[in-house]
């Protein structure tokens, strides 16, 4: 994480990230993430061992 880039949201916000790049959240209280996008859409796991699927 780049702590540097990090933008703090609120309840209802929203940010968009393009696409191709590295994402990721952490919460301190916890929190319902929705992820909407358009098109072909992959979630890929830079530590493949975080991936809830395997």
């Amino acid at each position: 994480m780049d702590e540097g880039r990090r933008t703090v949201l609120g309840r209802g916000d929203s940010a968009v990230a393009p696409a191709n790049m590295n994402h990721y959240a952490s919460t301190t209280q916890g929190a319902t993430v929705q992820i909407s996008a358009r098109g072909p859409f992959q979630i890929t796991y830079v530590n493949p061992a975080d991936d809830p699927r395997l």
